[in-house]
């Protein structure tokens, strides 16, 4: 009796463990949820106890809560497994089960444990519907699958209410609801080429059918649902006209899909009715979007000898290219021959301004200036005119003796900024003219402005290196915080049913259960609803609602001094940290700076796991699945076990990416950023030549605006995280110089 009593005692505290407890402070279920499943489960752990042998050791119950929570669902499946049977018949136990089946693709194990549950889990009706309706979709029955999906108005669902009416034998029923899906697609081309490819698939070999796959091929050549159009074509016995044919290889170039577009221009160049023409300046095009550049220059030169009406636009791709290919020299006077034979053209514009940056690279920066100088007269005013006035500055900058002109340079630059951010790094480069032009005190006095005035920034990081390195006093990285408000800090309860799913590890559940309910569950909260909304959010491994809620939420004002321990939740919200414990391994295990990870997933991808870009970059850390695979083989993972939305996979592989840059870049931060976003050649390229390696200059001159945006943004989340991790002392200081004479590795991609 004493064994049965304590054995029963033990599957309690376990039940409470997982299910919730009263005093949990918002982390299990509230007090009333506790209650009910806790009663609820007496008699089935009586049952349990007394037949129980002597050896009967149940895993405890959070075990599996906590794979389940960490998204790892092989390891979830095993542990409620080995669950007793009464216990794993519980609606509740069901449906997470059927979850976890469903992360691991067994659709029929979904559909048997989800039967009979809508009744039982009123609170989830809609989530097991939909969950069912997917299952049913792969496994049947499939007439519950066209049923769910053909409720709904959205074009992805109406493709699915299709592809089960044709599974079961609809055929006519499932035509007619692909049109719907395609017509409601229409200002969606990603919706639209799934909708389309549905239509195709059910048509067979009806002229519906073909006009769907060449919609495809011309419209979205580099989508997932393109790849079966061109064999579907050769079954049908159709094939693309010339136009179309030219209309899809323009298409994969428009998308940066070089290698693409070069396997479709060989099977064109088979053809007798494509023009030659129109496939050599395709071929070129594409050789230098697939970074052929040596072969780029090449074609593009050879067709400028041609004598075309397209010779100024060849001749620019030919000197693009040639500088892309470690030819500067090359390159410099076929931009100039340009600026001289098409003075009137746009390419001439281009050229002006790409002289000035070959002869920076090159380290020439008095020439660069004075063609910057050039660029600057002749420019009309527009970006191009922005760029070339600000890489006039940063020319006179590292030329030596003309420090004094950039400083007034960079100093009108800032006064006209169109941001703060902007104008914060242009005053630290202001500070760097100032010490060069012999202005010790001038310098310090700018870079010290800097770090109160844009706290934690990259102006601000750099600002205080450069304080360091002349050995000045440094400014405290943040102001003390205002006056601390005299509420205490919050701490709220979920609400139903986002609590249910958080007590069941389901966080991307309660995450979209909560946000569905946002102003019902904060009502009772005034002007503190902010607050309590992200307190709760912040109970979830996600964060891509609370990270969002923040953006809005939380004003610049309240992130320019240290926060108060009654507004540090703002902080904590603007600067979440999903998946946190596979992140701290993963940084641990790597050797990576702590908040790196987080720094670069909040400006990827918003913290969203799901996000696909138009450039077909998938999930957390935004990984090309070219990249992935590559790096899933190197870590001896099953690319078929991939799955690049899956939070914990893309972390993992993101991170061992970051540590191979740098390890390329010899732990340079700014270069590993750099090379994450624009790629590790073309950082390559930029430190070929280049003289002046001080890290703001380097960066400010990087001919890119979304990676020079990139690398300060990376670097200012990174501060953010590491001073929210240990105050001022825990924020790495930035070396003022890069590494000098490094390069990528031959191994990266």
């Amino acid at each position: 009796m004493r064994r049965k009593t304590t054995l029963l005692r033990r599957i309690l505290l376990a039940l409470v463990a997982t299910f919730g407890c009263v005093d949990c402070h918002g982390r299990g279920a509230s007090a009333s949820q506790a209650a009910e499943l806790t009663t609820a489960t007496v008699a089935d752990a009586s049952a349990i106890a007394a037949d129980a042998g002597p050896s009967a050791q149940p895993p405890p119950p959070a075990a599996w809560v906590d794979a389940v929570r960490g998204e790892r669902w092989a390891e979830a499946a095993m542990l409620l497994e080995a669950l007793p049977e009464p216990e794993r018949a519980r609606p509740e136990l069901r449906f997470v089960a059927a979850r976890v089946a469903s992360a691991l693709g067994k659709s029929p194990e979904v559909v048997r444990l989800l039967d009979g549950l809508d009744a039982a889990l009123p609170r989830s009706v809609n989530e097991v519907r939909s969950m069912r309706a997917e299952a049913a979709l792969e496994a049947g029955p499939f007439a519950v699958a066209a049923e769910y999906f053909a409720s709904s108005k959205r074009p992805r669902d109406l493709a699915k209410a299709a592809l089960a009416m044709n599974r079961a034998g609809d055929a006519q029923a499932a035509r007619a609801v692909a049109d719907r899906a395609v017509k409601a697609a229409a200002k969606s081309p990603r919706d639209e080429a799934l909708a389309r490819a549905t239509r195709a698939r059910i048509g067979g070999r009806s002229p519906v059918a073909v006009e769907d796959w060449t919609w495809l091929l011309v419209h979205a050549p580099s989508s997932p649902e393109a790849a079966e159009a061109d064999a579907a074509l050769v079954t049908l016995g159709a094939r693309l006209s010339a136009k179309d044919l030219l209309a899809s290889i323009h298409a994969l170039l428009d998308k940066g899909s070089g290698k693409q577009a070069l396997d479709a221009i060989e099977r064109a160049k088979k053809r007798s009715d494509v023009s030659r023409r129109e496939l050599d300046r395709a071929h070129a095009a594409a050789l230098y979007k697939a970074h052929e550049f040596a072969k780029a220059a090449r074609a593009f030169q050879k067709l400028a000898q041609s004598g075309s009406k397209t010779q100024a636009d060849d001749l620019y791709y030919a000197a693009r290219s040639l500088a892309r290919s470690g030819d500067p020299t090359a390159a410099l006077r076929m931009h100039r021959e340009i600026a001289r034979r098409f003075p009137k053209t746009v390419f001439a514009d281009r050229s002006l301004l790409f002289s000035g940056r070959l002869l920076a690279q090159q380290g020439k920066y008095r020439e660069a200036a004075d063609a910057f100088a050039v660029a600057i007269h002749t420019l009309p005013r527009g970006e191009n005119r922005a760029d070339a006035e600000l890489e006039h500055a940063l020319a006179l900058l590292s030329s030596g003796a003309l420090a004094n002109q950039a400083r007034r340079a960079l100093g009108g630059l800032a006064r006209a900024a169109k941001s703060a951010d902007e104008a914060g790094k242009l005053e630290e480069l202001e500070g760097v003219a100032a010490l060069r032009a012999g202005d010790k005190d001038g310098a310090v006095q700018i870079w010290s402005a800097v770090v109160r005035a844009h706290p934690l920034s990259w102006a601000a990081l750099l600002a205080r290196a450069r304080l360091g390195q002349v050995g000045a006093v440094v400014p405290p990285l943040l102001e003390p915080p205002a006056d601390a408000k005299s509420e205490a800090p919050l701490h709220p309860e979920l609400p139903d049913p986002a609590a249910f799913y958080f007590s069941l590890g389901l966080d991307r559940e309660a995450e979209s259960a909560l946000a569905s309910s946002e102003r019902e569950s904060t009502a009772s909260y005034g002007d503190r609803a902010n607050e309590a909304l992200c307190g709760m959010y912040g109970k979830f491994a996600t964060a891509k609602r609370r990270y969002r809620l923040g953006a809005s939420a939380v004003t610049a004002a309240l992130l320019a001094r240290a926060p108060s321990d009654a507004d540090r939740w703002a902080w904590d919200c603007v600067y979440p940290r999903p998946y946190s414990d596979d992140v701290a391994s993963l940084e641990k295990q790597l050797d990576l700076p702590q908040g790196l990870v987080h720094a670069v997933t909040r400006q990827e991808s918003a913290f969203d796991p799901t996000i696909i870009s138009p450039a077909h970059a998938v999930g957390l850390m935004q990984l090309m699945p070219q990249t992935a695979d590559k790096l899933a083989d190197e870590l001896s993972m099953n690319r078929a076990d991939v799955e690049l939305t899956h939070g914990p996979t893309n972390l993992k592989l993101g991170a061992h990416y970051l540590r191979k840059l740098l390890g390329s870049f010899e732990k340079s931060l700014p270069l590993a950023i750099a090379a994450y976003n624009a790629g590790p050649s073309a950082v390559g390229e930029w430190l070929v030549g280049a003289t002046d390696l001080d890290a703001d200059v380097w960066v400010a001159r990087i001919p890119f605006d979304e990676t020079r945006s990139y690398v300060a943004r990376v670097l200012g989340n990174l501060a953010r995280y590491e001073w929210l991790a240990g105050g001022d002392v825990a924020v790495l200081r930035l070396p003022v110089e890069l590494p000098r004479a490094v390069r990528p590795s031959s191994d990266l991609y």
